[in-house]
Formats: C-alpha cells, structure tokens, sequence
C-alpha cells in the first residue's frame, strides 16, 4: 500500500494509562544512539520497554532534528464581564437560595477546552476548585441556618442539582453527548443527565463524601457510599455499597432508580484525580532521489485534572513488522505539563528509503502517565 510522494496526514488519538506507583517505564536509549540499522523499540507492553531484538533491514544514517515550539498558558484575568444567577429551590418544607458571580471569560475558556476526557477529569478538574468550593460552604451554611443536623447536607446539595432545569446538549451546545465541566452547568443553570451527575459528584466530593459515577444506556448518575441501613436500590463495587442518586429531576430520593434503567447494566466508574493526554499530529512527506523525508508535528495536550511529570515525546518511521524503526527521535523532557496546556513538537528529517514500507509511530509518555502508540496509515 502507498501513498502520493508528498502528503498530509492527520491522526487523532486519545489515550490514557495512568500510573501512580510503579513508576517510568524502562526506555531504550533512542535520543544519543541512532543507528544505521533499523532498531528494536518495543514489546506491546508498556511497562516493559526495551532494546529486545537484532536488526533486520539496513538504512544510511541520517538524523532527525526535533524541537518544542515555546508556550504559555493561564485562565482568563478578571475583566469585569461578569453574570450573577441566584439558584432557587425547596427542601422539604424550605425555601433555599444560592447566590454567585460567574465571569463570563472564564465561561468562555471553559468552553474551548477539550472534551475527549474521562468524566474523573471532568469531575475533579483543577480550575473549578474554587467555585465548587464555593457552592459546598454555601450548603453547609443552609443546612446550620435551618438546623438540620450534618447528615441532611448531601440530601440538601442533590435536592440543589436536581432542582436545576434539564437542558439536553443538541439544544444548548449544538452536540449530542458533549460532557460539560461543573462550571458551565452553573453558569448555563443547567444540563442533562451527564452533566448534572458530573456536578452532583463534584460537590458531595468536596463535602467529604466518597461517590461514583454511574453510566447507563443513554444516561448517567452517581451512587454515593452509603451504611448498610439505608434503604433501596445499590451498586457493589470494591466491597462497599454505593447507593444510586438521580440527578436530572426533583423528587428522587436515595436508592430510587427510574424504573427504565432498573434492570440495565450499569457501569461504576472510579472517580479520583488522573493525567491524561490527548495526542495528535500531522506529518508532511518530501521526496528526493530514492529517499522520504518526512516532517511531523504533534500536539499534545494533558487532559487530566494532574501534571504530567517529565513528558517525552517520541516519533518514528516504523518497519513493517511493528517492532523496528528505520528512523527515530525523543524529545527533551518537560518537567511539568499541567491542565490543558497544549505543546506542540515538530520534527523535521525522519529519513527513509523510499522503496521501503512504513508509518510513523508517535507516543508520549511521563513518569505519571503513558500513552498508547499512535500511527498514520502505511506508506
């Protein structure tokens, strides 16, 4: 299979293997020892990356040159563009009221981000910390203000959520499916199923309490750790009850499950802090005599609500038999790569015979996380 002589190819890839404790994975020396053969990268197991074969093809050395374009980062300063919204509902036989000042540019950013991320990313991200913070110390102020005791708070702060209006995403972001961060769902007074469970999970874990996030055939929910005295309906995952909450409408009380969904599968979802990156790249392709000299650009972008430690990124120009490479390179290291910080590397002069086969492998990796390979089609 081949390709014109001079091309344009674009992948996208989103991957994500976070790891906490077993550390960098063992890396072969790619940077300082190019070889004039083709070279053994890798098993398909990440964890054991290594120099694990003899080469099989010859290729005249030539080395590739890589670099990282310069960039910056921060959320929207305080221009005074701001919307205020005072959040209304009834618990029990009360009246409750929120008030909160949303800046309209910080909206705006939020809205550009990414959304090809796990709902733990959308559920913990990093920049809505204060706001969260925020609408929790509010609950916990109603409930002392009513003299109902602590146990009444995650009652109080899913009776707030649920009171919140359903808006389905065709109908407020044009897409189907398009998970919003805590934020947008209060700036915009409501969401759909995914979007108010993301916000239920978001406030009850800043309120100390230890929930999941539960995804059905077209919905969403979360369950909440709850004693073995509390009645109804409950999900068991690593050994602790998790009892189902409804977040899209009034009146669903703990461990109601709409009778749609209470004989579908569900799927628990963990929630905790990760890094994660979205990875994607364009490469163009030049000929001279018999030899391809290829360009790529990859762009990667830490989608987690963790830094990414000491990223590298590697591209290559892979055999045909997946497990040698007639060119390569790595980047330098970055030592921190937070929230959605994008970094852009380009990589000029990857050189390949061109009567020979082959795609081009990109990958990035860090001491906290690592992605699955990328690739373009064969050429």
């Amino acid at each position: 299979m081949s390709f014109a002589k001079a091309v344009l190819i674009s992948i996208t890839i989103f991957t994500i293997f976070t790891f906490f404790t077993i550390g960098y994975p063992v890396l072969a020396d790619y940077l300082s020892e190019l070889s004039e053969e083709p070279i053994e990268i890798y098993e398909n197991n990440i964890e054991t990356m290594t120099t694990i074969a003899e080469a099989t093809k010859t290729l005249a050395f030539h080395e590739p040159y890589g670099s990282f374009d310069d960039f910056d980062f921060k959320m929207p300063d305080d221009t005074g563009r701001t919307q205020e919204k005072t959040y209304k509902w009834e618990y029990r036989t009360y009246e409750c009221s929120i008030y909160t000042t949303y800046d309209t540019d910080i909206y705006d950013f939020y809205s550009n981000r990414n959304r090809d991320r796990d709902y733990s990313s959308f559920i913990t991200d990093p920049y809505d910390d204060k706001l969260i913070e925020s609408i929790a110390n509010s609950l916990d102020n109603l409930t002392m203000t009513m003299e109902l005791p602590d146990s009444e708070i995650p009652y109080l702060a899913i009776s707030f959520v649920q009171a919140l209006p359903y808006t389905s995403d065709s109908i407020s972001s044009g897409y189907d499916e398009y998970p919003r961060f805590p934020y947008e769902t209060l700036y915009l007074g409501g969401g759909d199923c995914e979007d108010t469970a993301i916000l239920s999970a978001a406030i009850l874990r800043e309120l100390g309490y230890d929930v999941v996030f539960i995804t059905l055939p077209s919905h969403a929910a979360i369950g909440i750790k709850g004693s073995d005295d509390i009645s109804g309906s409950y999900y068991t995952y690593n050994n602790e009850n998790y009892y189902y909450l409804e977040t899209t409408n009034t009146g669903w009380n703990v461990g109601a499950i709409p009778e749609e969904y209470q004989s579908e599968d569900a799927q628990i979802l963990p929630i905790y802090e990760k890094t994660e990156l979205f990875t994607t790249f364009d490469a163009t392709v030049r000929s001279n005599g018999n030899a391809d000299y290829v360009d790529v650009t990859v762009t990667v972008t830490n989608v987690g609500s963790l830094e990414a430690n000491n990223v590298e990124i590697y591209v290559a120009l892979q055999t045909l038999d997946e497990n040698t490479v007639y060119a390569h390179i790595t980047s330098e290291e970055l030592p921190k790569l937070p929230t959605d910080i994008p970094i852009t590397y380009e990589v000029t002069d990857l050189k390949v015979n061109s009567d020979e086969l082959y795609r081009i492998l990109v990958q990035a990796r860090g001491d906290n996380v690592v992605s699955d390979p990328s690739y373009s089609e064969w050429r």
